[in-house]
């Protein structure tokens, strides 16, 4: 147990200075406690007003808006290309999962796939929508998640390497 936990990589909080990866460019987080209480995108950082005790929560609802931005309407293009639609889109903060379908067709998402390159994002969306036809992993489930996207392959790779990094930042 000893060993795996100093596997593990190392806690990036959202405070004042971190570098954060978002969407495969590295953003700052900048401390503008002059301005609104929100966090809003500005010349490659990301400006979080307000006071200090509160940075890390807007930065992680900015983190969580830009997910369901980025992540809606992927999902629909996804679903569309094999003619079916979710029942409902969702964004949440699971500790295992990058995603998941529901029997009745609603899809959930990780926010915190938008920390990783587009590409694994495009994957794990596909993946998730290409169990609107296919509930399983077969053969036929694959076949329908390469139609849907050219990204499979390495998207899986990447999480399966990567993945934990993006549970450390926070």
């Amino acid at each position: 147990l000893l060993d795996k936990l100093d596997q593990l990589p190392p806690r990036t909080p959202f405070r004042d200075g971190a570098v954060i990866p978002v969407q495969g460019d590295d953003i700052v987080v900048r401390h503008a406690p002059g301005t609104t209480r929100t966090a809003r995108f500005e010349n490659g950082a990301l400006l979080v007003g307000g006071g200090d005790d509160h940075l890390a929560r807007r930065v992680r609802d900015w983190l969580k808006r830009e997910a369901r931005r980025t992540i809606t309407p992927l999902a629909w293009e996804k679903a569309g290309i094999i003619g079916r639609k979710p029942d409902r889109i969702s964004i949440r903060d699971q500790r295992s999962r990058w995603g998941s379908c529901s029997r009745t067709g609603g899809l959930s998402f990780n926010w915190r796939l938008i920390l990783a390159p587009p590409p694994v994002l495009d994957y794990v969306v596909a993946h998730e929508a290409a169990h609107l036809r296919e509930m399983n992993h077969s053969a036929a489930f694959w076949s329908v998640v390469d139609e849907m996207t050219a990204h499979a392959k390495t998207g899986k790779q990447w999480l399966k390497t990567n993945g934990a990094r993006l549970h450390a930042y926070g």
